[in-house]
């Protein structure tokens, strides 16, 4: 799963979220952003993600989500995820539900 792109991970949080029809949409000028319609990068800010573990507490996927996290980078590791391990982990418990 860790080929995906940061923008797939993103739309798959989106999902685990309960947004079926998230789009994140920006506007660019000559180059320059200049809009963003929804900033939702939870595979790159670590607090968006810590909005997607707090799902896997409400679809009680909490324990799933911490064994597929450790699994892949260690128990003492885990404290020190990245956005986009924890996404993917996220997104390996929610698919496996």
């Amino acid at each position: 799963m860790s080929e995906l792109t940061n923008t797939e991970i993103d739309r798959k949080c989106a999902k685990v979220m309960g947004w079926e029809n998230y789009v994140n949409i920006s506007y660019q000028v000559n180059g320059v952003m200049v809009a963003m319609v929804c900033d939702w990068h939870p595979s790159t800010s670590l607090d968006q993600a810590w909005q997607v573990e707090e799902r896997m507490k409400e679809l009680e996927l909490s324990y799933e989500y911490a064994k597929i996290l450790m699994s892949g980078i260690g128990d003492f590791d885990s404290i020190h995820a990245t956005a986009r391990q924890r996404c993917l982990a996220c997104i390996q418990a929610w698919e496996e539900d």
